[in-house]
């Protein structure tokens, strides 16, 4: 659906396939990617060297090719819609020396984490993630330091964005909208990367919606927000039907007029989401798990939260998760045995049992009564 479309995975994937369009920036700025990149023998992907400037990486590309697009477009005077989909921060914690030092120096605090993580992740073992719980370390630490890293530079080049607006007048008039697909555990609960779980650290991602002279300005909403909120608010804002979905416009929280009643819940799934042959350290590749005696199955979980409790169903198995968030806003209390908090359990589970019954529609238009 895009009239224009650039593709580019990963700043260190695919480095020698033929029209990588990142790769062919570089070498029109006469670089050549074998010099600010590096790998080992264990992984089919690079990762940039400790000394390759910020001006060189992937989220920089993104920047300058954004610039260039809204230029062209804006010279048309027709509406436009562009989406910059940068890959960090994400593994393998590649950010630039100096930054890497800079939040070391920090101290940040440590990830959350207690031996019961240990405990409790051994009970969804056969549930995929991409590593293996075990304390913090060292390790973990300079990983969250990078991590810091690449966000501010993504700050310092999405910036340039917002700069390109400002400088052309388009600022008041375009809808800046920054949000994330999914976050990450840095070493939270003992793991790092992304999963089978639904941790705060993964599934609350950041949403920013602006749009000056119209929308509030440094407005905070405390209500519950759905990614499926995304579309309809989009549409509303544009004049347009939407589409069937789940979600609902935010257009009267941005506008501060007639505020809608607050949403109940939110909800995500995790449907056989990633592929379970995926060699991530400690996760057995399905020869072992075959050799094992163990055959290699999907994942498929629910998370429900009504703004104070937390549900994670892992289906197939007698164990789940609940979380008072309230009271244990880092997760370290699992209720699901806790004999005080059953009723809240069985409520829960038999409410996201009917969002899921009433969202699974077959995805035809009823024409008559039957």
């Amino acid at each position: 659906g895009y009239s224009y479309f650039c593709y580019n995975l990963a700043s260190g994937h695919h480095l020698n396939s033929p029209g990588n369009p990142y790769v062919e920036w570089l070498n029109q700025k006469g670089v050549d990617w074998h010099d600010i990149f590096t790998s080992d023998e264990k992984h089919d992907y690079h990762w940039y060297r400790s000394d390759a400037p910020a001006e060189l990486r992937q989220t920089a590309w993104l920047a300058e090719k954004a610039v260039s697009f809204i230029r062209e477009r804006s010279a048309c005077e027709q509406p436009w819609l562009l989406s910059v989909n940068c890959y960090d921060p994400h593994p393998p914690y590649d950010a630039p020396a100096d930054l890497v030092e800079k939040y070391l120096a920090r101290n940040l605090p440590d990830p959350i984490y207690s031996d019961a993580d240990l405990a409790l992740n051994n009970n969804l073992k056969d549930f995929f993630f991409q590593s293996t719980a075990h304390p913090t370390d060292d390790t973990m630490r300079r990983n969250k330091a990078s991590y810091y890293g690449m966000i501010e530079l993504i700050d310092r080049h999405y910036g340039r964005i917002i700069d390109a607006l400002d400088a052309m007048g388009l600022r008041e008039n375009t809808i800046v909208i920054f949000n994330s697909d999914h976050g990450e555990m840095l070493g939270d609960h003992g793991l790092t990367h992304k999963g089978c779980r639904f941790y705060e650290g993964i599934t609350h991602v950041p949403l920013i919606i602006s749009l000056p002279g119209t929308f509030r300005q440094n407005a905070v909403y405390g209500g519950l927000v759905e990614q499926t909120d995304l579309a309809p608010t989009i549409a509303d804002l544009c004049g347009i039907p939407p589409a069937d979905t789940h979600g609902r416009s935010l257009v009267p929280v941005l506008t501060g007029q007639n505020a809608p009643a607050p949403r109940k819940f939110v909800r995500a799934e995790f449907y056989d989401t990633l592929e379970v042959d995926m060699n991530y350290d400690g996760l057995r590749v399905p020869g072992e798990i075959q050799a094992a005696g163990k055959p290699a199955e999907s994942c498929y979980a629910t998370m429900y939260y009504d703004g104070r409790f937390k549900l994670s169903v892992y289906h197939g198995i007698q164990f789940g998760e609940l979380y008072d968030m309230e009271n244990d806003p880092q997760e370290q209390h699992n209720l699901w045995y806790d004999k005080d908090h059953q009723d809240v359990k069985q409520a829960l589970i038999l409410d996201s049992f009917g969002v899921s019954t009433k969202y699974s529609r077959p995805g035809q238009t009823r024409r008559g009564r039957y």
